[in-house]
């Protein structure tokens, strides 16, 4: 099936000319368009997304300095930019106005960088945090030999309940009186339902006082956070969240930082050029603000879409014995849904990196810890209502030999086939 937003015939010319990497992206994309792709920390970009980062931004600077350089005021280190300088701004606008936030910095190349960017320059080294545990979903990165060692941080694990997969607000206050971390960050990589962000908020007051930050690495839940299908963070005691644009939220790879807090702003707009980085990459800017405005415009329906089709699928899942976490609670309330890999291994004999392989086979990408995400799925047009073919065919896939799998793919390329991209401009 050829994907209408690819330079085809670019491609192939080059490909004559013998370009092993044009063939390879062709292949690529021929193969990732005729299946269901369910890995929750990716999406598909429009046209109009794609568009921007093949422009003449791709291999531009600029540079704001206002400041005296040999005896000269100089306003920026580079001539020639004015437009890139004005899509910065427009980006700034359009994402401040989607996130409802007054300080926003859409600079950073990373939900990574964003998160070394927001700590390296609100906590001094010797600081401590209280993170989710990853075996609780917990994002790798801050685990202490990796962001943590790098910025001089101690780390602290935040108590959590499994069963309820989010955080034991019962036992977090006697949590913080005993470790008394300069900031409580929640960085999930495993995210099935909101956090109370106004409860630990409160708790962290009573606790040890108004002066620890309360971070949020919102990777994951950007999109839906920016439709409404999440709760806001900055409006629930969140002092600042960041993350990165190309999972829920359907923009290029790259990070946004947000806060309401003109102090924080500052801080770490200070910390940012020759610290962080120097080279912003314009072009993807100019495709996250065009995502912006996609999202301005579709950005609430698509959330609730994305939810909506998580709850469908998980349901129609855990109806033909497929374990997920989160049963007590209805599995998900996020783009995600959670194969449970101890219970899969009890009951189909099978961890779930063999579930992964299986899958594939089928035509079916998921990950390789047992994580589903709905949201490109949702972008590409599906239905909350699919979610009973689409749990049939993972269902039968992992319950059946190479044949029916082989059959599978087929039904599931011809289904591809039927949805067009949504949500778009």
């Amino acid at each position: 099936m050829q994907d209408e937003r690819l330079p085809w015939a670019e491609l192939r010319a080059q490909m004559r000319k013998g370009s092993v990497i044009s063939r390879l992206i062709l292949e690529h994309h021929i193969y990732r368009s005729s299946t269901l792709n369910m890995i929750p920390s990716e999406n598909t970009i429009s046209p109009a997304v794609l568009a921007a980062l093949a422009t003449d931004l791709e291999g531009r600077y600029t540079l704001p300095l206002k400041d005296v350089l040999h005896g000269e005021v100089v306003e920026n280190g580079y001539r020639g930019t004015h437009f890139i300088d004005q899509i910065q701004q427009e980006t700034e606008k359009k994402i401040s106005k989607l996130f409802r936030a007054p300080y926003c910095d859409v600079r950073p190349l990373s939900g990574h960088l964003s998160a070394m960017i927001v700590l390296g320059a609100l906590l001094p080294r010797g600081s401590k945090i209280s993170v989710i545990p990853v075996e609780y979903g917990g994002y790798d990165g801050y685990d202490p030999g990796r962001l943590p060692s790098l910025l001089g941080l101690k780390v602290t694990y935040l108590p959590f309940d499994e069963d309820a997969w989010d955080m034991d607000y019962e036992a977090l206050e006697d949590h913080l009186k005993a470790e008394k971390p300069d900031a409580v960050l929640l960085g999930s990589s495993f995210p099935l339902f909101p956090f109370d962000t106004k409860r630990i908020r409160e708790t962290m007051d009573d606790a040890i006082g108004e002066e620890p930050y309360l971070l949020m690495d919102s990777s994951h839940i950007l999109g839906l956070i920016a439709g409404g299908a999440y709760p806001d963070p900055l409006k629930h005691g969140v002092d600042v969240h960041y993350g990165s644009t190309h999972k829920t939220f359907p923009g290029p790879q790259r990070g946004i930082i947000l806060t309401l807090w003109e102090d924080i702003a500052k801080k770490m707009d200070e910390n940012f050029f020759w610290r962080w980085q120097d080279n912003c990459h314009w072009a993807s800017i100019a495709a996250l603000g065009i995502a912006a405005e996609e999202m301005l415009r579709w950005g609430g329906k698509y959330s609730r879409a994305i939810v909506g089709m998580s709850k469908r699928l998980s349901k129609e899942l855990a109806e033909r014995g497929l374990p997920l976490r989160g049963a007590s609670r209805g599995y998900t309330r996020t783009h995600q849904i959670h194969i449970h890999p101890r219970a899969m291994r009890e009951k189909w004999h099978m961890g779930v990196v063999k579930v992964a392989e299986i899958l594939e086979e089928a035509g079916i990408i998921i990950d390789n810890v047992g994580r589903m995400g709905t949201q490109e799925l949702v972008r590409l047009g599906a239905a909350p209502s699919d979610g009973v073919r689409i749990a049939e065919w993972i269902a039968e896939a992992l319950s059946s030999d190479g044949e029916r799998r082989e059959e599978i793919r087929e039904e599931i390329k011809r289904y591809r086939e039927s949805l067009k991209l949504a949500y778009t401009l």
